[in-house]
């Protein structure tokens, strides 16, 4: 079942214009789609919103957290995360991931590796007998080698991941205080998302389900930053 939710996570994901390969949608004339035609300039929120399954919402050093849509016009050089949760037959899976529209800053690209990095830290670390804690640590390491350690606190980020299932935000959550022992079978997402101080709050995550050796990414979508 999960791999159905994610299989259509992806769907979803590419329909909002996300990957710099495939250009906007268009209707049997020709036309723009609902899809490609969100992305456009000088729409509000609030209407993006509309467009998304889950959230779509602006990033800059103003923005400290997922927010609600509002009537504020994206421009380009913005920022959008997305946190697309579709659900399949009652199983929910989950991605993560920001967009800029237009060109993404260098301040952008140098912001989305050090969350990669951080990212497949945590999932390298998720495996049988391995902790909730264990998963957190490995990500918030990454943080604090930067020198962003302070990010990577309660201060600026409520959790480095969560399980996935029957509900979307599910126990184990990804803290350095949970020592909930990771099983094989288990499906969780594995996302550092927090504030940066240098380009505001940033997105990043992939579903993953534990397996006997280690963790299999159930996410296909690329790991980069998507410039719309």
């Amino acid at each position: 079942m999960i791999r159905c939710a994610v299989v259509l996570t992806m769907l979803l994901f590419a329909g909002c214009g996300g990957g710099k390969s495939s250009p906007p949608p268009t209707g049997s004339a020709g036309t723009p789609t609902a899809q490609s035609a969100a992305w456009r300039p000088l729409i509000t929120l609030a209407e993006l919103g509309s467009f998304t399954t889950h959230c779509a919402r602006r990033g800059g050093q103003d923005v400290f957290a997922m927010a609600p849509p509002s009537d504020r016009v994206i421009k380009p050089g913005d920022m959008v995360t997305t946190e697309l949760t579709p659900a399949v037959h009652g199983y929910f899976a989950q991605i993560c991931r920001t967009m800029v529209l237009g060109k993404a800053n260098d301040a952008q690209k140098r912001a989305h590796a050090l969350y990669r990095e951080a990212m497949e830290a945590g999932i390298a670390a998720a495996k049988p007998g391995a902790t909730a804690a264990d998963v957190a640590r490995a990500e918030n390491d990454v943080f604090r080698k930067r020198g962003y350690g302070d990010y990577a606190t309660s201060k600026y980020t409520r959790v480095r991941g969560h399980g996935l299932g029957l509900f979307v935000d599910t126990k184990p959550h990804i803290l350095e205080d949970v020592d909930t022992v990771l099983e094989a079978g288990m499906v969780m997402i594995v996302h550092p998302n927090t504030y940066h101080p240098e380009v505001g709050y940033m997105v990043l995550g992939d579903s993953i389900a534990i397996t006997p050796t280690g963790a299999e990414v159930l996410t296909g979508t690329p790991r980069e930053i998507f410039e719309v």
